[in-house]
């Protein structure tokens, strides 16, 4: 009878998380690994941020965006000139898009 009341409470809380999952963009920014060695060091070339937005175009463009803006913080300046967000977003759930 526990065990039944364990896996029931489990069931359902399952299903709340994923009640409350919202589907969103999630955009990629790296760093250009062709960026000269006097620019970026072999650390940051390896460095990569995701960011999230809502699913539509904006959203996709604005999860770049906040990707970019992390990523930009971990470099030095002569580095953040050589961030790219060339990846395509891709689909994810998540509990918010913000």
């Amino acid at each position: 009878m526990r065990t039944t009341i364990v896996v029931a409470m489990l069931l359902v809380a399952g299903s709340i998380s994923t009640a409350n999952a919202a589907q969103c963009y999630q955009g990629r920014a790296t760093v250009r690994q062709n960026a000269p060695a006097n620019m970026c060091t072999q650390v940051e070339k390896g460095y990569a941020n995701t960011g999230k937005g809502p699913l539509t175009h904006e959203g996709c463009t604005a999860a770049k965006n906040q990707a970019a803006t992390k990523l930009r913080a971990r470099l030095q300046q002569t580095c953040r000139a050589y961030v790219q967000t060339n990846e395509s977003c891709t689909v994810i759930t998540a509990p918010t898009c913000t």
